[in-house]
């Protein structure tokens, strides 16, 4: 029972930290493209790469390394908590 609710609290992190950095917000993710473009800052050569690659635009590209970012962070704390389980 205790596993299961520290398994729902890192999820609703992981939702958390994914709408914080603008993953679910297209707003913000659109103002975030327009201004990089005004300021003239060039994409990032991999999310230029994964653009042409997969066809998307820049908003999905960012949303999608937002969601995995939020997720490699889910995974990092779980594997934290094993390593400290298991010692």
């Amino acid at each position: 029972m205790q596993e299961r609710k520290c398994e729902d609290q890192l999820a609703k992190v992981v939702r958390t930290r994914s709408e914080s950095c603008g993953a679910t917000d297209e707003r913000l993710n659109r103002i975030r493209v327009k201004g990089n473009k005004a300021l003239g800052l060039p994409n990032h050569p991999q999310i230029a790469a994964v653009m042409e690659k997969a066809e998307l635009t820049e908003e999905e590209v960012n949303a999608f390394v937002a969601e995995e970012t939020a997720w490699s962070h889910f995974r990092a704390h779980t594997c934290s908590r094993v390593r400290q389980r298991i010692r």
